[in-house]
Formats: C-alpha cells, structure tokens, sequence
C-alpha cells in the first residue's frame, strides 16, 4: 500500500472515530436533561400532595362563634353510618365515629371558634343552661354555609343576629327562635317543611317560595303583613303577638291549628277552613264576632279578652255544632272573667252544641 492509500484510511477512521465520540456526548447530554427534570419533577410532587391533602380536608363543616372554655350544646347526626365528625376548637380536636341517630355531646370551647367537620345532616346547638354544669351557652354567630346537605337545623335561644341559610338548599327543618335576628332570607329553602322563627325581632317574613311549608310558628315578632296564599300545604300556622291587622287564610284549606292572637286584626275569615281543629283568636281588641258555622270539626276555641256577656251570646251563636261527636268543644274565656260573664243559660246552650265554656286557668292557659 503507497502512502497516499495509507493516509486516505487513517483519516477515514479520524472522521468515524469522531462522529460516534460526538453521538455519544449527545447521549449523554439527554441522559442528563431528562435526569434534571425527573429530580425538578421529584421535588415538585410533595408539594402536589400536600396540596390534594389540603382539599380532601376541605370537607363539609359547620363553624361556631362561641366563648371561650365555654360549655357547648351540640346535637348532631350524620347521613350514614360509619361517619367520622370531628370538632376542633383551639388545640382540642376530637373525632367520633358515629351512626345516623342523634348524638348528645357538651364539648367545652378552646377557643372563640368552634369547627364541626363531616358529613352532618342533622345539627342542633340551641342554647340554655347546661341540665348537668351551671353553665349557660350562647352561640354567638353560626356559619353552616359550608355544610349544603343540611337537612334540619336548630339554633334556638342563643344570640345569633344574622342567619345565612342561602346555600342550604336542601333544608327542610328550620328552628331559629329566640335569637336576635331581624331578618330572615328563606327564598333559597324551597324544600323547607318546618319553620321555627318566634321570639325574635323579624318586622317581614317572605314565605312565597316555600311552597312545601307545613309548619309556620312566627310568633312573638313585630311583623305587620303576612302574605301565606303560597303556602297551600299549612298545617298549623302561629303568627300571635305580632302587628297584623289583617289576615287572609282563604288558600290554606288544610290548616288544622290557626293562632292569631295578640294581633290587631278586626275581621277574618275561617269559612274555607273546614278542617280547622285549634282556633286562637284572643286579645285582638278590633275583632268582630267570626261566622264558625263552617268549621265543623273545631274542637277548640280560644276567644280570650275584654268579653262582655252579649259577646258570649254572639259567639255562641256561631259557633260549629258538634251534636254528635263523642269529644265536647272547648270554648275558652279568660281568668278572672269567667264567674263574672258566664250565666248558666250559656253553658246551658254551649252544651246543646256538644261544647263547653272554660276560664282559661282551667287548662294551664295564661
């Protein structure tokens, strides 16, 4: 072989040698980048987790605003059984493993907020004095926005003067008395069956949208108009000692217990009424004597308030008669009054009608 041959072939192989050296650092570069970004995905991951943690702990919860080491009613029940509910309040935290029955527990505040996680259905923290530790607790706010599977609610006799119950839809159950609210939004609550709001300072009370409402006690308020003919389905409705001057029940055909008292209505008409079985009607000063004539199956009437005997004589004549009937009618007049304007000749006629004339005191009335 010449020279030239020789130096042709050594400088083939320089190129060879060279290309396989270059493809190889190539290859080691991706090795490297993609073990760069396996360690930047490595340190990203916990962070991911933590961060999933975080949400799946972001579970339905109620938060009350309580004193401190203060001694909490609680009354709760979840959805199903085998749920887990946990309660923290400052650095206590206890968890309960628990059935769908209500579970009665006292748990003392260790701080000014409390936090009930899980999957409640049912929740009760009225307040009141402990029957078991000399101490009264009063919850001071109430979020349940957090918990939308609500179903029943009650806060009676604490200190609440705000209730947002707007993102409870599925509420069914309302009992809020005895606070300090003086306004109550319930146009979300369409599958609400139950409202309890007496004993509170509500001047207006929109039931339109509630149009599955069986039960209305609103009593002890400062409303002035109550528009129910929505609320076809009333049972009972109790709106006494409020500021109605009127009352229109003619759409409430199912109502069996009617308490206006305390009111100052003059008139009002029970004709459509014919299953009323409790009629309170006292102490509207106005009122005019109520053609009862259609009310056949009432069973009690409370007409207590300045009666003079002529009035006992009006209301007799209207009222149902129960000729026939095994129970007597119960026609109530007020304490102190009932020797003074009640003859024999009344009870006498009440009793041809299947009724009988009682001073309120009788029965525990007041």
């Amino acid at each position: 072989m010449n020279k030239l041959n020789i130096f042709l072939l050594i400088a083939l192989l320089t190129i060879i040698y060279s290309c396989g050296n270059g493809k190889n650092k190539s290859n080691e570069q991706k090795t490297d980048s993609l073990a760069t970004k396996a360690e930047k995905v490595k340190n990203v991951q916990p962070q991911n987790q933590e961060k999933l943690s975080v949400n799946k702990q972001d579970e339905p919860k109620i938060t009350l605003t309580v004193q401190n080491n203060d001694l909490i009613n609680l009354k709760f029940a979840p959805d199903s059984n085998n749920t887990k509910v946990k309660i923290v309040s400052g650095k206590r935290d206890t968890t309960f493993t628990l059935g769908t029955d209500y579970v009665d527990i006292k748990y003392l505040s260790g701080d000014t907020t409390m936090i009930i996680y899980g999957n409640i259905t049912r929740f009760d923290c009225s307040g009141g004095r402990s029957q078991y530790y000399d101490i009264e607790s009063n919850i001071i706010a109430l979020d349940v926005s957090k918990n939308t599977m609500l179903k029943s609610l009650s806060c009676i006799d604490n200190e609440l003067k705000t209730l947002d119950i707007s993102k409870n839809t599925e509420l069914e159950e309302l009992s809020c008395s005895g606070n300090m609210l003086e306004q109550l939004d319930i146009s979300k609550n369409i599958a609400l069956k139950t409202l309890y709001c007496g004993s509170n300072q509500l001047k207006s009370l929109n039931t339109s949208n509630n149009i599955a409402l069986e039960y209305l006690i609103c009593d002890e308020n400062s409303i002035k108009n109550l528009d129910i003919s929505k609320n076809t389905l009333l049972k009972e409705l109790n709106c006494g000692n409020n500021e109605l001057t009127k009352l229109n029940i003619a759409n409430n055909k199912l109502l069996l217990r009617l308490n206006c008292a305390g009111n100052k209505i003059s008139n009002i008409d029970v004709s459509a009424n014919t299953l009323l079985n409790d009629f309170q009607v006292s102490r509207n000063e106005q009122l005019n004597v109520i053609d009862l004539s259609k009310n056949k199956v009432l069973l009690y009437l409370y007409w207590r308030g300045e009666l003079t005997s002529s009035d006992i004589d009006k209301i007799l004549e209207v009222l149902p008669d129960r000729s026939g009937l095994e129970e007597k009618g119960t026609f109530m007049v007020s304490e102190g009054r009932f020797n003074g304007i009640v003859s024999s000749s009344q009870q006498e006629k009440a009793n041809k009608k299947n009724w009988k004339i009682k001073e309120a005191i009788e029965s525990g009335l007041l």
